[in-house]
C-alpha cells in the first residue's frame, strides 16, 4: 500500500506572494514617465491593447502580473492533489470528472452537474477517499469500487449495467441522495455500507452482502426479480431512522445465511415470483463464536404480502434464532394455502406481539416443523370482518413435533368459515398451549381443527419467547497429550449438542481417558455431550468447582459388531494399541463401523479364488468341446477369436490328440492364460498354467471325455480400503494350485449359420492356497494363512458360435451347475495393527443352484479386431456381472 506524500514547502509560492505584495508599492515605469502606456485584455483566441492615461498605465501592468503570478502561486501550492495512489490514500486529485478506470478522492466528481456520462470499458474505478456524482453516469461495464474507507454520495443519477458491478468493501460507504438504478451487481463485502436517501430500483440485478455489511433504506427501494443473498452477520434495515421509507419487492426477495438479519421499521410491499417461495429464507447458524440469539427476522413496521407465498421462512437446527412481528407492527397476507410465517428447527422460534392477518384460501398465520416453537403474544385474525375472506385457514398449525404457544395476551380472531385456531399433528412430541382468548365469528369455524389437536391442549405456564442461551452444534477438540480444548461460558448458558472428538487417541493406549475443565460456566445439559465416534462414549462430571470434565471410554469392538464380523471384532479388541489400524475405526455410527470391519476381514479374497478356479473350469470345458480327432488342436482366448468357451482373459490352449484304437483317443492338454479380475473392493491379475491328461471315446453322436488336470495360479491382488476417511490400498501376491478329475458328455449340432455344444459334466476338485502377506496398508494390512477345500459339482451347459457375415461373429456359453458335496479349512489370518491375534477369514459355501452366462460378439476388419462380451454369474451364492471390451492391431 502507498501513503500520502507529506506537504512539501512551496518556496516558489512565497516568493512570488511578496513580489505580489511589493509590486502593489512601487511606481510603474518610474524611470520613463513619457512613455506609451499600454492596457491588454488577454482571452484565450487573441490580446487586445489599448492606450490608457499615465496613470492607469503605472499600475496597471504589476497588477495584472502580480495576479497571474499568485494564480501561478496558487496552483503551485495545492495544484494536483495526491494524484489518486493506491487503495491505501491519496486523495485523487488528478484525475478529471468523467474518467473511468482511475482513482478518486479528494471530492472529485465522477460526474459534474448537468452531465451525461458513460462508462464502457471493462475496467475497475476505485474510490478511496470522499467522491461525488451529481451528474447522469452510466457504468455499461467494468467495476465501480468504493473500498477502504471511501465515502461515494450520489445526488445525480448512477446507473449500474447488466454487465457492470458496484462494489462497496472495507469499510466503504455509499449515500444515495439521488437514482440509483441496479441492473447488474452490487457487492457489500467486509463491513461495507449502503444508505439509501433518495430512490433504488434494482431490475434482474444481483445483491451480495456478508461480513458486518449492511443496507438502511431511508427512502424508496424497488426490487424487481431481484434476489439479496446475505450471510456472515450482514444486516438489511428499512426504515429505522425514518419510518416512512418503503420497500417494494416484485419477484425475487431475501435469502439469509449464518447470523444474516432482516429488519423492518417501515412499509413492505411484495409479491410475484419470490426465492424458494418466501420474501425473507433464513437459514441460520452461529459466526465465530458468537453467541447471540440470531434475530433473522424482525418486524416493527408494515408488511402486506400479495403473491402466494410466505412472509418468512425460518429454518434453525444449530443456533438459536428467531423471527419477531413486533408490538405495534402487522403482517398482512392475501397468500393461499401459505403459511405466512413458518419455522422449522429445534432452534427455531416464532413469535407475534403485534397483529399477523391471513385471509387466503387454506391459509396459515403461523407454522412449525421440527421442533420448532410458536408463540402468539398479539392478535391473529383469520380473514377480516365484513372482508372477502377465504376459507378453511388456522391461526397456529404444528406437524406434531412443534410447539403452539397461544400466551395469556394472545387473541385470536377467527372471521372466516370453517377455520381453527390450532392444528396438531397425531405425534411427534410437539404441545399446544392455549392460555390465551380465541373469538370465533365464522360459520363452521372453532378452536381445534380435529381430536388430535383437542387432545394435544393442556393446561400449562406459557413458554418464555426467547429461547435460552446456549452451546449447540460444537466438537470439542482433544490433543495427543491428552488435554482439550476449552470453552467458558462469561454469561452461563445450556449445553444442547456438544461432541468430543477423539485426537486423543493419538497418545495413548489406555481405553479410559479424564478431559478436565472442558466448559466453565455451563449452567446444564451435561447429559448433552455425546462423543463423536461410536467407538468410544462420552460421560460429563462436575469438579468440586461446577466445571464440566468428560470422561471417554472406550466400546468393546463386539459389542458393536454384527454376527458376520464377530471374529475381526475379537481380534481388535484383544490387540488395541495406538496405531493408525484403531484410528481408522473411530467413524460415526455402526453401519460404518461394521463396513470398515468387513473390508478388514478379508471377506472378498473367497470371492477372488472362487472366480479363478471358475475360469479354469471354462478352460477345461473349450477343451473338451474341440473337435475330436488326431493331431494338434489350439484353441485362443481373447477378442477376435471364434471361441465360445466363456473364458476371460487372453491365452492359448493346446490339444494333443493320439488315436488308441476303438474309437478311443489319448488327449494331452495344457495352456498359458492371463486374466484380470474385478470383484468387490479389489482387483485380481492373474498369470494361470494348465496341464493335464484326458482320454476321449466315441459314442455315436456323443463324445464322453475323462480329463485329469492341474492348474497353477500366479495371482497380484488389491484391495481397496474405503470407509469413513480411510482411502488405502492392501495389495498381496497369491498362490492357488488345483486338481480336477471329471467327465464330460458331449455333442456338436450345426444349423442356421450356428454351431451348439451341450454338454454334461461331472467334476471333483482339490485346491490348494498359499499363505500371504499383504503390503501397502501399514497396520490394516492382511497375514493369511495356507487352506484347502475340495468338492464334487455337475454341471449342464451350452456352447454356441457363428459367423453372421461382414466381418461379424457371434459366441456365447451358458451352463448351470451344482455342488453335491464341498470342504473347506476355516482360513486364519491376523491384522498387522493387532498382533498376532488372529480370526477366522470368512469364506463361501456353495448353496442352491450357481450359473454362469456369457454372450460376445467380435468385428475383423483387415488386421483390426474388435470384441466384447457381457457376463453374469453366481458362484457359491455370489453374484456378479460383468463387461469386457478389446481392441486388437496387427502390425
Amino acid at each position: 500500500m502507498r501513503h500520502a506524500a507529506p506537504p512539501h514547502h512551496r518556496p516558489l509560492a512565497v516568493l512570488i506572494a511578496l513580489a505580489l505584495c511589493t509590486s502593489l508599492s512601487l511606481p510603474a515605469h518610474a524611470g520613463n514617465a513619457d512613455a506609451e502606456a499600454v492596457d491588454c485584455d488577454i482571452d484565450p483566441d487573441h490580446s487586445v491593447c489599448e492606450a490608457q492615461d499615465e496613470a492607469t498605465s503605472s499600475t496597471t501592468p504589476w497588477l495584472i502580473g502580480g495576479v497571474a503570478l499568485a494564480g501561478a502561486a496558487a496552483a503551485a501550492a495545492g495544484g494536483g492533489g495526491g494524484g489518486g495512489g493506491s487503495d491505501g490514500g491519496g486523495d485523487g486529485g488528478g484525475v478529471p470528472p468523467g474518467s473511468e478506470g482511475g482513482q478518486y478522492g479528494g471530492n472529485q466528481f465522477l460526474a459534474g452537474s448537468g452531465s451525461e456520462i458513460s462508462w464502457d470499458r471493462n475496467v475497475e474505478t476505485r474510490v478511496t477517499g470522499a467522491a461525488r456524482n451529481e451528474g447522469s453516469l452510466r457504468i455499461n461495464a467494468g467495476t465501480l469500487s468504493v473500498r477502504n474507507d471511501g465515502h461515494l454520495r450520489n445526488t445525480g443519477t448512477l446507473r449500474i449495467g447488466q454487465a457492470a458491478s458496484l462494489v462497496v468493501e472495507n469499510d466503504g460507504d455509499l449515500d444515495n441522495h439521488g437514482t440509483l438504478e441496479l441492473h447488474g451487481q452490487l457487492q457489500l463485502r467486509r463491513d461495507g455500507s449502503l444508505e439509501n436517501h433518495g430512490s433504488l430500483q434494482a431490475h434482474g440485478a444481483t445483491i451480495q452482502l456478508d461480513g458486518e455489511s449492511d443496507i438502511e433504506n431511508l427512502g424508496d427501494m424497488q426490487l424487481r426479480d431481484t434476489v439479496v443473498s446475505m450471510g456472515g452477520e450482514s444486516e438489511f434495515d428499512n426504515g429505522e431512522r425514518r419510518r416512512n421509507a418503503t420497500l417494494g419487492v416484485q419477484g425475487g426477495g431475501f435469502a439469509l445465511t449464518g447470523m444474516a438479519e432482516f429488519e423492518n421499521h417501515g412499509t413492505v410491499n411484495a409479491g410475484g415470483t419470490l426465492n424458494q417461495g418466501s420474501l425473507v429464507h433464513a437459514v441460520t447458524a452461529r459466526v465465530g463464536n458468537e453467541r447471540d440469539i440470531i434475530e433473522a427476522f424482525d418486524n416493527h413496521g408494515l408488511i402486506t404480502l400479495q403473491g402466494n407465498a410466505r412472509v418468512l421462512t425460518l429454518l434453525a437446527d444449530s443456533h438459536a434464532s428467531a423471527g419477531i412481528n413486533r408490538a405495534g407492527a402487522q403482517i398482512i397476507s392475501h397468500a393461499q394455502r401459505q403459511s405466512a410465517m413458518h419455522a422449522e428447527g429445534a432452534q427455531a422460534t416464532l413469535i407475534n406481539q403485534g397483529t399477523l392477518t391471513v385471509t387466503g384460501d387454506g391459509a396459515v398465520a403461523m407454522a412449525g416443523a421440527r421442533g420448532a416453537t410458536l408463540i402468539n403474544d398479539g392478535v391473529i385474525n383469520l380473514g377480516v370482518a365484513g372482508g372477502n375472506n377465504g376459507q378453511n385457514m388456522v391461526a397456529m398449525q404444528s406437524d406434531g413435533s412443534a410447539t403452539l404457544n397461544n400466551r395469556r395476551g394472545g387473541v385470536i380472531n377467527i372471521h372466516a368459515g370453517n377455520s381453527h385456531a390450532f392444528q396438531m399433528g397425531a405425534s411427534g412430541g410437539g404441545r399446544l398451549i392455549n392460555n390465551g382468548q380465541v373469538n370465533v365469528y365464522g360459520n363452521g369455524s372453532g378452536v381445534h381443527a380435529d381430536q388430535p389437536t383437542q387432545d394435544a391442549d393442556r393446561p400449562a405456564p406459557d413458554l418464555g419467547w426467547q429461547a435460552p442461551r446456549g452451546v449447540s452444534g460444537y466438537t470439542v477438540g482433544t490433543h495427543a497429550d491428552g488435554s482439550a480444548g476449552q470453552m467458558v461460558l462469561h454469561e452461563g448458558g445450556e449445553l444442547f449438542d456438544v461432541r468430543v472428538d477423539t485426537g486423543f487417541t493419538r497418545g495413548t493406549d489406555d481405553s479410559q481417558i479424564r478431559l478436565e475443565d472442558v466448559f466453565v460456566g455451563a449452567d446444564g445439559g451435561d447429559d448433552n455431550i455425546a462423543s463423536a465416534t461410536v467407538v468410544w462414549q462420552a460421560q460429563a462430571e462436575r469438579d468440586e468447582a461446577g466445571n464440566v470434565d468428560v470422561v471417554m471410554t472406550r466400546n468393546d469392538y463386539r459389542d458393536i459388531a454384527d454376527a458376520d464380523t464377530q471374529s475381526v471384532a475379537a481380534a481388535l479388541e484383544a490387540g488395541y494399541a495406538n496405531n493408525a489400524l484403531y484410528h481408522s475405526l473411530e467413524v460415526a455410527d455402526a453401519a460404518e463401523f461394521n463396513h470398515a470391519l468387513q473390508q478388514l476381514s478379508g471377506n472378498g479374497l473367497a470371492a477372488a479364488s472362487m472366480r479363478l478356479a471358475a475360469n479354469g473350469d471354462a478352460f477345461w470345458s473349450s477343451l473338451a468341446r474341440a473337435r475330436p480327432g488326431n493331431g494338434t488342436h489350439m484353441v485362443a482366448f481373447g477378442p477376435g477369436t471364434a471361441t465360445a468357451s466363456g473364458v476371460q482373459g487372453t491365452g492359448t490352449g493346446v490339444q494333443v490328440a493320439m488315436a488308441l484304437g476303438g474309437g478311443r483317443q489319448l488327449l494331452l492338454r495344457t495352456g498359458l492364460l492371463g486374466s484380470d479380475f474385478s470383484t468387490d473392493g479389489g482387483q485380481t491379475r492373474s498369470q494361470s498354467r494348465f496341464a493335464g491328461v484326458g482320454m476321449a471315446q466315441a459314442l455315436g453322436a456323443f463324445t464322453l471325455q475323462h480329463t485329469l488336470g492341474n492348474e497353477w495360479h500366479q495371482t497380484d491382488g488389491q484391495r481397496q480400503l474405503h470407509w469413513g476417511s480411510t482411502r488405502m490400498s492392501a495389495h498381496s501376491q497369491r498362490t492357488l494350485s488345483r486338481t480336477r478329475v471329471g467327465s464330460t458328455l458331449g455333442m456338436e449340432l450345426a444349423g442356421g449359420g450356428l454351431r451348439w455344444q451341450p454338454r454334461l459334466g461331472a467334476m471333483a476338485y482339490h485346491a490348494r492356497e498359499g499363505a500371504f502377506h499383504e503390503y501397502g496398508a501399514g497396520a490394516l494390512g492382511l497375514s493369511v494363512g495356507a487352506g484347502t477345500r475340495s468338492g464334487v459339482q455337475l454341471e449342464l451347459g451350452t456352447a454356441f458360435s457363428g459367423r453372421l457375415g461382414h466381418g461379424w461373429t457371434l459366441r456365447g456359453d451358458a451352463s448351470a451347475f451344482r455342488s453335491v458335496a464341498y470342504r473347506a479349512d476355516a482360513r486364519t489370518a491376523t491384522l498387522h495393527g493387532a498382533g498376532d491375534h488372529a480370526f477366522t477369514v470368512p469364506g463361501l459355501a456353495p448353496s442352491g443352484l450357481d450359473y454362469r452366462v456369457m454372450l460376445g460378439a467380435d468385428y475383423r476388419y483387415l488386421r483390426a479386431d474388435l470384441g466384447g462380451a457381457v457376463m453374469a454369474e453366481r458362484l457359491m451364492g455370489v453374484r456378479d456381472m460383468q463387461a469386457q471390451m478389446q481392441v486388437r492391431m496387427a502390425f
